[in-house]
């Protein structure tokens, strides 16, 4: 009798662990199908769109074309602030007593006086006696801006997972060249101002990191504001090819835009279309997001990978020092965003085991890596979206 029971006991336990697994496979599966869905639909709907506007964006000089023959990072890295604390890395006390960039005024009333309009801005912010030398000499003598070269970022990278590595912060320079617009009016030489405005965009855009890229857009929507401000003036800069703002906006879409194309989370029909713009961002946010899935996870994406390995093997391309190490680094980390997506749906016992023993269950992981995939992308299409919807 007691053999039976136990034998009852069993069979009742498989049946219900069996039922378990069912219906985890079954949610995992449908969150998995349901955000594919979602996330072709906007590869669908924008990409036509982004390779139309990548193609009337080519031929702006600041541009990045992934040479750097004079590097500013081993210069400004130690000058500027990182988002994280840095301060224990060898790397620190290595540079400890340089000079940051600081600026010669509350950052609060450069906003304030920006917030009031482009002219008010020109009319009340002093700039006598302030020292633009550095910031004109910057661009004048290099002509790359690498963030791995004397940055924390190679000491840190192999302990922190790639999205959580320190990145430069910058928006000091986005003051300094409001002030340097500035100067520029106050002394009837906007040439300069603008010269040297460009020459930080094509540092920031060379930098092969999405967050400079975006700061080099926002120097450029400081141009546009400039040159709608001097012709209302009558005031004209001889032979300046200068950027509007429709064509600024456009540049900021594309930029994002271009990082969905490749990716491990690149659909397998849009692998092949390429961001000729800024293909080393692109590289860059695929592998830092890449990066999160565990090593074997990567071969569920074959197309995906040859375009990532691709990229990373092409010659006199892309620099990603820090990444290529993190890249390499062999891991067997879980799924943690793609569990976290399902759980936030509904919890089940994927999520509990993911949690709970630091793996995937075997019979969702593979969908699991997808939804991670699909998570991902969700980022550079937004912000197109907004921008379109202007």
């Amino acid at each position: 009798m007691m053999k039976k029971i136990l034998l009852f006991a069993v069979l009742l336990t498989l049946s219900l662990c069996g039922s378990l697994i069912g219906i985890d496979y079954k949610h995992v599966r449908d969150a998995a199908a349901e955000a594919e869905d979602l996330r072709h639909s906007k590869y669908d709907r924008f990409t036509e769109t982004f390779l139309v506007e990548q193609r009337a964006l080519a031929g702006w000089d600041f541009l990045p074309d992934q040479r750097c023959a004079r590097d500013a990072g081993a210069v400004l890295n130690p000058m500027i602030e990182w988002d994280g604390d840095v301060s224990q890395t060898e790397w620190a006390q290595r540079n400890r007593g340089v000079e940051p960039i600081k600026l010669p005024l509350e950052r609060a009333s450069i906003r304030d006086a920006k917030d009031q309009g482009w002219a008010n801005l020109m009319a009340v912010i002093p700039t006598e006696g302030v020292d633009f030398s550095w910031w004109d000499g910057m661009p004048q003598s290099y002509d790359c801006w690498d963030i791995d070269t004397n940055s924390p970022r190679m000491e840190l990278i192999l302990e922190t997972e790639a999205t959580d590595t320190p990145i430069p912060l910058v928006v000091e320079i986005v003051d300094w060249n409001a002030l340097r617009l500035v100067e520029g009016r106050r002394t009837g030489d906007d040439r300069s101002a603008l010269e040297a405005l460009r020459g930080w965009v094509r540092l920031l855009m060379s930098s092969e990191n999405l967050v400079n890229v975006m700061i080099g857009v926002a120097l450029l929507k400081h141009e546009a504001d400039h040159l709608q401000y001097l012709d209302g003036i009558g005031v004209t800069v001889p032979d300046w090819q200068g950027m509007d703002h429709e064509t600024v906006s456009m540049l900021r879409r594309v930029a994002l835009v271009s990082t969905a194309y490749s990716g491990l989370y690149t659909p397998d029909d849009y692998v092949q279309v390429s961001a000729d713009l800024f293909p080393c961002v692109a590289l860059s946010e695929g592998l830092t997001l890449g990066s999160l899935i565990q090593t074997e996870g990567r071969d569920l994406f074959p197309a995906q990978m040859e375009k990532l390995t691709a990229g990373l093997e092409a010659k006199g391309q892309c620099r990603l020092k820090a990444l290529r190490a993190k890249w390499a680094q062999e891991h067997d980390l879980p799924v943690t965003r793609a569990s976290e997506f399902v759980c936030s749906v509904a919890p089940t016992l994927s999520c509990f085991l993911s949690r709970t023993t630091g793996r995937a269950p075997s019979w969702t992981r593979p969908m699991l890596a997808e939804l991670a995939m699909s998570s991902m992308s969700d980022f550079p299409f937004s912000g197109y979206q907004r921008g379109l919807s202007r």
